[in-house]
């Protein structure tokens, strides 16, 4: 059979080529601003919310919301550390120790306060 008729699934490539330098770096820069952004909504019991654009009011946010928000930032530090670790170990692998180490500190940590 010629190879332009050729059966090609649909989707990537079932091979991805490794991932850049440039883009390891970035990945695990977003990674760490996320996890700090995470902690200090953590530590700090909520966060500062500007109202408006133009005007300097601000409220704090706390509770659900903050925890939600929270979630949120681990969630990305946790995709972000999967992203760098799944050439080394895998993809399943990688996330379970990824997410295991940015949600089980955090989980510890409202426990013991709360």
């Amino acid at each position: 059979m010629p190879a332009a008729f050729a059966f090609e699934p649909p989707g990537p490539p079932l091979s991805q080529p490794p991932t850049s330098t440039a883009a390891k770096i970035a990945i695990a820069i977003f990674g760490v601003l996320s996890l700090t952004g995470a902690w200090l909504i953590l530590y700090g019991g909520g966060f500062h919310h500007g109202i408006g654009r133009f005007t300097r009011t601000f409220v704090f946010v706390d509770g659900a919301p903050a925890l939600f928000m929270a979630a949120l930032q681990l969630a990305c530090a946790a995709l972000a550390f999967t992203a760098l670790l799944r050439d080394r170990l895998g993809l399943n692998a990688a996330a379970i120790l990824a997410f295991g180490l940015v949600f089980v500190p955090a989980a510890g940590f409202l426990l013991l306060r709360w």
